[in-house]
C-alpha cells in the first residue's frame, strides 16, 4: 500500500514537471512567435524541397532552389537544437524529481548519485 502511495506522489511530480517543461515550449511559441513559426516554416520547406523537383519549380526557382536548401536546412538543425534541449531538460527534471524522491525516503543507491547519463 504504501509504495502505491510513493509511486502516485512520484508519478504526481513528474507529471507537474512535465507540464513545466511543456509550458516552456508553449512560452517560446507565445514570446517568439516569428522563429516558431520560421522553424516550422522551414521544416516544411525542408520537407519540400527534399522531393525530386519538378519543370515548374526548375523554372520558377533555378539555382535558388539550392540557396533555399542550405536554408532551410540550417534553420532545421536549429529547431533540431532547440528540440534537443527541451528534451535534455525533461529528462533532468525527472532525474532531479526521482532523486527527490529517494532522498525524501531514505533511499540510497550508487547509481542515483551519479549525474544522469554517467551511470
Amino acid at each position: 500500500m504504501a509504495v502505491s502511495k510513493h509511486r502516485l506522489r512520484i508519478g504526481g511530480r513528474l507529471r507537474k514537471r512535465a507540464a513545466r517543461v511543456t509550458s516552456g515550449v508553449g512560452d517560446f511559441i507565445t514570446d517568439q512567435p516569428l522563429a516558431a513559426g520560421a522553424a516550422t516554416l522551414a521544416l516544411g520547406l525542408l520537407a519540400g524541397l527534399a522531393l525530386p523537383s519538378t519543370r515548374r519549380e526548375d523554372e520558377w526557382l533555378g539555382g535558388r532552389r539550392d540557396e533555399l536548401l542550405q536554408d532551410v536546412k540550417q534553420s532545421g538543425r536549429e529547431a533540431l537544437a532547440r528540440g534537443k534541449e527541451l528534451a535534455r531538460e525533461a529528462v533532468e527534471t525527472a532525474v532531479e524529481t526521482l532523486r527527490e524522491e529517494l532522498d525524501f525516503h531514505g533511499v540510497t543507491s550508487p547509481a542515483a548519485a551519479e549525474p544522469a547519463g554517467q551511470a
